[in-house]
């Protein structure tokens, strides 16, 4: 794993982090308010997880495949500047 990945897969870990905490504080603030206002709550952390991680996921994997094809391109590219 390349420096630029795990970068960008800290990145990812700390927006998914920063966004579950957002949703959570108006999630307290109106509980404390009133009990019966967020029933599902548990319900929506599920959801924000099932669709958040599978893209997250998706991200750093699309990154990593493009620096691989990048690097195995530029690798062949100097191949064949070798040999003209």
């Amino acid at each position: 794993m390349t420096r630029t990945t795990r970068l960008l897969a800290a990145a990812a870990v700390a927006l998914f982090c920063s966004v579950s905490t957002l949703l959570l504080i108006p999630a307290i603030l109106n509980f404390g308010s009133d009990p019966t206002a967020h029933n599902f709550w548990p319900f929506e952390y599920l959801f924000l997880f099932a669709f958040a991680v599978p893209v997250l996921i998706g991200a750093v994997t699309g990154h990593s495949a493009g620096q691989n094809w990048a690097a195995r391109h530029m690798a062949s590219v100097k191949s064949v500047k070798g040999k003209v």
